[in-house]
């Protein structure tokens, strides 16, 4: 991969293709967990391109290029979030504080999507896209050992969400 980056930052638009195709699908399950809106994802995506094309020239280490990738990502995906409020708050608070109604099958993808947006992404990065603690810390920009505690707790209520989901189902039945 160091090789496509190098001939990318001379200028190459292949060698540039080839790695957004091979990050894109790690880079989506980011903005997706951020986000929770497709065409939203999508435009977080399509900003990252064309950021990281400007700004590939200033990237100092080779080896962090998915971390900085995903950070280019947070922040525009951030960025969107910020926006939305702006432009309708008093209907992003109706979905927010909108339960989830129960289903009949309650699955991994529903209980991530209840959980507070800082543990569905840290538990994407970890879990979906990967990353390692050290690279987690890199583009959260924490210490390694808030990504694990982080982690530990996220874990926590993730499986709280789901057992609870489970509960509910059995109760109905």
């Amino acid at each position: 991969m160091d090789e496509l980056i190098r001939r990318a930052r001379r200028g190459d638009q292949e060698a540039f293709v080839t790695l957004m195709e091979r990050n894109k699908q790690s880079l989506w399950r980011v903005a997706m967990a951020v986000l929770h809106d497709p065409d939203d994802a999508a435009d977080a995506m399509q900003d990252t391109v064309l950021e990281a094309w400007k700004n590939l020239p200033k990237l100092v280490k080779t080896e962090y290029f998915t971390t900085w990738l995903t950070r280019i990502l947070l922040y525009n995906s951030y960025d969107i979030l910020r926006k939305r409020r702006r432009e309708a708050p008093a209907q992003t608070l109706r979905e927010e504080g909108a339960e989830q109604r129960p289903d009949d099958t309650l699955d991994v993808q529903r209980t991530m999507a209840q959980l507070a947006e800082n543990d569905r992404l840290i538990l994407t990065l970890f879990y979906m896209n990967d990353l390692p603690v050290r690279a987690i810390a890199r583009v959260l920009a924490i210490s390694e050992g808030a990504v694990r505690v982080r982690l530990t707790r996220a874990r926590e209520r993730f499986k709280r969400a789901y057992e609870n989901g489970d509960d509910r189902k059995e109760r109905r039945a």
